[in-house]
């Protein structure tokens, strides 16, 4: 059944799995701070996959990418991948949103 997926501005199907990859770097004008304020000091990233594997083996190259040589950095040291489900949000309006399914991915080393 399509619905609208309100965070995401689109009509999807109801019922859909996608994964969810999230990380958050530290903005650069707060880099030299002894304390940062999450709230004001960093900057959420989310990028989506249709397929577990895909998402992990991009949470891999995020995580590799931010701590080595250049990189941004990571503000706690970790890139999450999260299952998540298009459920109903207001069923008489046919509108939808995503909802978290299960325990997260941690991708915290490249073991």
């Amino acid at each position: 059944m399509r619905v609208w997926d309100y965070q995401h501005r689109r009509y999807d199907e109801l019922g859909r799995i996608h994964f969810e990859v999230e990380w958050i770097t530290v903005k650069p004008s707060a880099k030299d701070k002894t304390e940062i304020d999450p709230d004001i000091d960093t900057i959420t990233h989310v990028e989506y996959f249709d397929t577990e594997e895909t998402a992990v083996k991009r949470a891999r190259e995020i995580y590799a990418a931010a701590i080595g040589p250049g990189g941004e950095g990571l503000c706690w040291g970790i890139v999450t991948v999260q299952k998540e489900v298009l459920e109903w949000f207001v069923q008489e309006d046919n509108v939808a949103h995503w909802e978290p399914e299960g325990e997260f991915i941690e991708i915290s080393d490249l073991l």
